[in-house]
């Protein structure tokens, strides 16, 4: 990866400069371990008069990997598209209909490439502005919970006034919005895929004959859950995020620096983001990020999602029950939470190791014995990954979810 930025990059930033009303900028290079980017990452400090301003820019990573290079590609354009065309979009259709705290959770974009072997997105540093990043090792808290659900739930929101009021509109943002992740690997691959993820799984609950029965309940589905269930072209409601672990969302916060309350949350990495069930979003945001008694208390998340999506949906004057009431959000939790334990299984597998963490499209692709090294080998991982799955799979099963 180059160190540096190119002479048109260069070029790109000082018109940023010029255009935002600064008078210089500096470039630092940043590590991306930990923070989910694909590809090199450059800190952008504007310099002016009274003022700075911290920008993120975001390269695609050269590769002689044909395949890799493909999916990188897809990645960036994906995420490009979103800000520049969905959320932009989002946007105008909340300030349309008079929307007050409305959707606002992600980066200002201040720039973009979509050319081949050149793609990079240029966007506003949330750190600048005070978010912080949740510690990845440390199961989410109530508060934190309850605010992730209730902005996703606005968010979602906007897909189903948008939907219901502007049909075309929607239709056409959204009509190439697939899982192009999905869609690069064959049905054999897909296949092989999920049998290293349940591979995973069944490590994990090898010592606990109960929690193995359960699982191997899950694993029999599995194959047919994702490569079928999950195709439904009429459930697929909303544009989701769809990369839902903590370390793609920063936190804002308010009080003493003793006693900090969060009051903000931006989703970050957009790049997997398509259509989807809602309860998508939400499932691989629960079960991945919280454990103990807040998996327990998943209907009260559901109801704080409920109301925020309710909320938004009365401003866009839109009939809640028509559109979506507290019932159909129930049964798509019922059909769908139980992909928030498949995507747990290989997201808490380098989320809680203590060594870098991958990106977990390259970490599926590991070799089995490179995986459970990471996974299950040493540190203070091992076993709190494995309680952490034991508790889903009994979650799930107490709810009848698998």
């Amino acid at each position: 990866m180059s160190s540096e930025l190119t002479e048109d990059q260069r070029n790109v930033l000082k018109a940023i400069v010029h255009n935002e009303s600064f008078y210089s900028f500096d470039v630092q290079r940043a590590t991306p371990k930990g923070e989910g980017y694909m590809g090199s990452l450059f800190n952008i400090s504007l310099k002016g008069e009274r003022n700075n301003l911290e920008l993120i820019f975001k390269q695609a990573e050269p590769t002689d990997n044909v395949e890799h290079k493909m999916f990188v590609r897809n990645a960036y354009l994906r995420e490009i598209y979103i800000y520049n065309n969905v959320l932009n979009q989002f946007e105008n259709f909340q300030k349309e209909n008079n929307v007050i705290n409305g959707f606002t959770g992600y980066a200002k974009i201040y720039g973009s490439s979509d050319k081949e072997n050149n793609e990079y997105i240029i966007l506003e540093n949330l750190k600048g502005s005070g978010y912080k990043m949740w510690n990845r090792k440390v199961p989410m808290d109530d508060e934190h919970v309850a605010l992730v659900f209730s902005e996703y739930g606005k968010f979602h929101a906007v897909s189903l006034a948008m939907k219901e009021k502007s049909p075309d509109l929607y239709d056409k943002l959204t009509e190439n919005l697939d899982d192009f992740y999905g869609r690069s690997m064959s049905v054999e691959e897909s296949k092989e895929m999920i049998n290293n993820v349940l591979q995973i799984g069944f490590k994990a609950v090898e010592s606990n004959d109960s929690a193995a029965q359960l699982f191997k309940r899950f694993a029999d589905v599995a194959e047919k859950f994702l490569l079928e269930d999950m195709q439904n072209l009429d459930e697929q409601l909303v544009v989701t995020h769809a990369d839902c672990w903590c370390n793609n969302m920063l936190f804002k916060y308010e009080g003493t620096q003793e006693i900090q309350k969060p009051n903000g949350v931006c989703f970050i990495d957009w790049q997997l983001s398509k259509i989807g069930s809602p309860v998508l979003d939400l499932a691989y945001f629960f079960f991945v990020c919280t454990t103990g008694n807040i998996l327990h208390d998943y209907k009260k998340y559901l109801k704080i999602y409920h109301d925020s999506v309710t909320e938004l949906l009365i401003q866009f004057s839109c009939d809640v029950e028509k559109v979506f009431p507290f019932t159909l959000l129930e049964c798509h939790w019922k059909k769908y939470a139980k992909f928030g334990l498949y995507i747990a299984l290989m997201t808490l597998s380098f989320m809680l190791c203590e060594t870098e963490v991958p990106n977990w499209t390259e970490f599926i692709k590991y070799e089995e014995s490179d995986r459970e090294e990471i996974a299950f080998e040493g540190g203070s991982g091992v076993s709190e990954q494995g309680q952490r799955i034991i508790d889903i799979i009994n979650v799930m099963a107490q709810n009848n979810l698998i």
